[in-house]
């Protein structure tokens, strides 16, 4: 059964290597059905935007590019979400290998493998420290920012630009999900 499992990630992440390898979002994929939740694979531009060769990151739990700086609830957020193989929506702030920080904009969706199992595919947008995408921490504070009976211009600027990165990673979504489907 294990022999299987592995040949079935593997089939994955060629398929999910073949679609985003040369995109410009930074793409990272966790196997939530391994020990310690490891990356399995990175692609080009996580290496630019972390400093870290697919070889220094693939094998380890994405929490080595946390901070003191990353806010407690976003981690707790984000370990219950790949604990229960669930979406994730949330800023980080992460460490670069040279010990910058910056902040990222985290969608992570479960995408299926087979019938019994997942992966967790995470686009990572890095924004700057004045992005308006800070002011929303969690996707339900995006869907307020819509819904108030009187608006805040600020807040409904930040949901549109959290929107966008959210359109751009479903549409990678979607070209996995389509991948992994015909293989």
């Amino acid at each position: 059964m294990l022999g299987d499992r592995s040949a079935t990630v593997g089939r994955a992440i060629a398929c999910i290597e073949a679609v985003t390898h040369h995109r410009d979002v930074a793409v990272s994929v966790t196997d939530p059905g391994a020990r310690h939740f490891p990356l399995v694979y990175v692609n080009a531009a996580f290496e630019m935007l972390t400093g870290y060769r697919a070889g220094q990151s693939v094998g380890r739990n994405a929490r080595f590019l946390l901070t003191v700086r990353t806010d407690p609830s976003m981690i707790v957020a984000l370990r219950d979400a790949v604990a229960a193989a669930r979406p994730f929506i949330g800023c980080l702030v992460n460490a670069h290998r040279k010990g910058d920080h910056f902040h990222s904009f985290l969608i992570v969706e479960p995408v299926e493998i087979d019938q019994h199992s997942s992966l967790l595919v995470a686009c990572h947008f890095k924004v700057g420290e004045d992005s308006p995408v800070l002011r929303l921490q969690t996707h339900a504070q995006q869907i307020e920012a819509f819904e108030t009976a009187e608006p805040d211009p600020k807040r409904q600027t930040a949901a549109m630009a959290a929107s966008a990165f959210k359109m751009r990673a479903d549409a990678i979504l979607t070209l996995v999900r389509s991948q992994i489907d015909r293989a």
